[in-house]
């Protein structure tokens, strides 16, 4: 967790991997947008799959 309290972005994105698996969307969510935000790619595809599914938020076309 240090790696995340210090913004790694691919920490942050591989709780967020493992938050969407325990079924925690929205917190999954949260830290694919952050994640993001800090450049991982891999992250931006993954939001673009919650904004597909609609899992922790409301289905966007547009951000898909």
């Amino acid at each position: 967790m240090k790696r995340v309290e210090v913004n790694d972005p691919v920490a942050i994105w591989r709780l967020g991997v493992r938050c969407r698996q325990e079924g925690d969307y929205e917190s999954a969510f949260q830290h694919y947008k952050k994640a993001a935000e800090l450049g991982n790619a891999d992250a931006h595809y993954n939001l673009s799959c919650v904004y597909r599914d609609g899992e922790g938020v409301e289905k966007d076309k547009k951000k898909e």
